[in-house]
């Protein structure tokens, strides 16, 4: 390309038929419809309803300030067919930045969707949560909710971000909100109990069976205790407020509901019979509906958002 001369840009941006040529900042020229930009943006429709002060005796040239590679990839997310691929957060943000410059709500809310790919939500919750509510993406905003749940609230202070500058302090408070009502509610599973049942059935789990009056001395728990109206085996009794008081602490879904952990609960017990191991082979059964119950909790909790 000697001096003087303008690169094209690739197809369709080179079709010599278009109205309106956008310049990239470092001189690509890009041939597009104005028709299709002006559906896609009301400052493009604007901007290319003002009157001409003359006939134009060559396509109008518009200077851009974004280079080529970004107006590429915006532009294409304007044009029917195909979407480009984003791969890069940095790139991402770029576009985002053109995308609320121009008022291209559809652009916006296509990054929405690559945004969950290329950002480390699970790391950085804090900062994903302000770029929903940012950028109005329910879904991120969700997404990034309960991944703090990974987090401790003082863990979630610590976090910062560009984006945080931009978000109000009623869509930060709601953040911690629904961490706390998480947390409360993971909480409350460990005190009502009414869902405690071997795989759903009438059956008892042996840790309720083996504390029954029922059972013959011999075979029945030496150190129980009750709870709603119904005897455990004192080890699991501690087991589940010591989980329940952890979900209050920590993130909820920080938590770990282990085999070890509960084999320790059972081995700091008072009974006998309890530190036999082999007296309760449903265990694993429990902590599987344990962790069912905890997952179908935190998705009832609602997020509120203004968006």
């Amino acid at each position: 390309m000697g001096d003087g001369e303008q690169a094209i840009a690739s197809a369709p941006f080179d079709d010599p038929e278009a109205d309106i040529i956008l310049q990239s900042s470092n001189k690509v020229n890009f041939h597009v419809y104005s028709v299709v930009l002006k559906l896609a943006s009301p400052v493009f429709r604007d901007m290319f309803s003002i009157p001409q002060p003359a006939p134009q005796t060559s396509t109008p040239i518009v200077e851009m300030e974004e280079d080529s590679t970004v107006l590429d990839i915006m532009l294409r997310l304007c044009y029917p067919g195909p979407d480009p691929r984003v791969t890069k957060l940095v790139q991402l943000t770029s576009i985002l930045r053109v995308a609320e410059k121009y008022d291209l709500d559809g652009v916006v809310e296509k990054m929405g969707r690559d945004y969950a790919a290329l950002a480390d939500i699970e790391d950085e919750p804090v900062e994903a949560f302000a770029m929903a509510c940012r950028y109005r993406w329910k879904e991120v905003a969700l997404t990034a909710a309960r991944a703090s749940l990974a987090f401790t609230t003082d863990d979630l202070l610590r976090q910062e971000g560009e984006a945080l500058k931009a978000v109000t302090g009623m869509e930060y408070h709601r953040l911690f909100q629904y961490h706390h009502t998480c947390r409360l509610a993971c909480q409350n599973i460990t005190k009502n109990i009414s869902w405690v049942s071997y795989y759903g059935t009438r059956e008892d789990y042996s840790f309720e069976r083996h504390a029954n009056n029922s059972v013959p001395k011999p075979k029945r728990c030496t150190d129980v205790k009750q709870l709603q109206y119904r005897t455990f085996s004192s080890w699991w009794c501690n087991y589940m407020q010591d989980i329940g008081n952890k979900f209050m602490l920590q993130g909820p879904t920080s938590v770990c509901l282990t085999d070890s952990s509960l084999l320790e609960a059972i081995t700091a017990s008072e009974c006998k019979l309890c530190r036999d191991v082999a007296n309760f082979g449903d265990l694993y059964r429990f902590l599987e509906q344990f962790r069912g119950r905890i997952d179908a909790t935190i998705r009832s909790v609602k997020l509120e958002l203004s968006f």
